[in-house]
């Protein structure tokens, strides 16, 4: 009994070091231990994905609304990525990471495209100040030039996707720029 305890709480453990308390979604350490696990041998197209205007969303309704915000985003994100080969993580704060694994960038182009609509959709309201009236993503998109060997190679790619990022922020925001 106190090995299936062990046991028990080792799993525990683990999930809790790999995942964000808040959205449930991985964190750096889970994306890792998911690439490490599986050995992928092909293209990964980067995704990373940023609220706009989220500090004004967060002074105008409080941190808790700004929670609420962040889950209906984590929601979106999980539609997006439901039943493909992709993984998608909490990054830091308001940014977000999805991994697909495939060299596909019309198809993962579609899919971050529906994530968008999903979004809009909802019609959340925006901070005072905020570009938009409604809550919206920027996002920016890498596609790696052959599978990625160490995880070095992953960071480098999600780097090239943040610079992609700050473009489309620089742009008019709500928008994925690849």
């Amino acid at each position: 009994i106190d090995y299936l305890l062990l046991m028990k709480e080792r799993s525990h453990l683990k999930i809790v070091c790999e995942t964000d308390p808040l959205t449930g979604l991985l964190n750096r350490r889970g994306m890792e231990t998911y690439i490490r696990s599986r050995h992928y041998q092909w293209t990964v197209i980067a995704c990373i994905f940023d609220i706009d205007d989220f500090k004004k969303y967060n002074d105008t309704y409080g941190h808790e609304a700004g929670d609420r915000c962040l889950l209906e985003v984590t929601e979106c994100l999980g539609n997006m990525v439901e039943g493909r080969d992709c993984i998608v993580m909490r990054y830091g704060g308001e940014e977000f990471v999805a991994l697909f694994f495939s060299d596909d960038v019309q198809y993962v182009m579609l899919c971050v495209d529906e994530c968008m609509r999903d979004l809009a959709a909802r019609r959340l309201k925006s901070g005072e100040g905020a570009t938009h009236g409604y809550v919206t993503l920027s996002g920016g998109l890498a596609v790696s030039g052959e599978h990625p060997r160490r995880m070095d190679d992953y960071y480098k790619l999600i780097a090239e996707a943040d610079a992609k990022l700050y473009a489309a922020k620089e742009s008019g925001k709500q928008q994925v720029l690849y």
